[in-house]
């Protein structure tokens, strides 16, 4: 459903999903820890539904307005989800970050690694 209305990240949502359980498979959780990480991730972004398809896939940056409404994804993510009784965590910014985007070029997996090195 996400991805009909952002192709540009068609994907994103399963390598979340692949990411996460395999963050889940090293860390040595119970694999329905790790299953459920696997189907948390391919459903993090269905808030999408509720932004703009041009906004999703605009080829430049965006502006203060336009990303203060890409960030509504989460919380109508969220509405869509609450009903929903789920045991596990989710995972998303690795992916996102070293994938390329329609306003920016992919940041790559060391910007990512680093980035979190430098939080408190």
């Amino acid at each position: 459903m996400v991805e009909q209305r952002d192709l540009y990240t068609a994907g994103h949502e399963r390598r979340v999903g692949e990411l996460a359980a395999a963050i889940g498979t090293e860390m040595g959780l119970p694999e329905n820890t790790v299953k459920g990480l696997r189907l948390t991730g391919f459903v993090h972004d269905v808030g999408k539904i509720s932004v703009a398809a041009e906004l999703l896939s605009k080829p430049a940056k965006l502006s203060p307005l336009e990303f203060e409404l890409i960030k509504t994804h989460a919380e109508t993510g969220y509405d869509v989800l609450k009903g929903v009784d789920f045991p596990w965590p989710v995972a998303d910014v690795v992916e996102a970050m070293s994938s390329h985007r329609p306003y920016r070029a992919a940041l790559g997996i060391e910007a990512c690694v680093e980035g979190n090195r430098q939080r408190p």
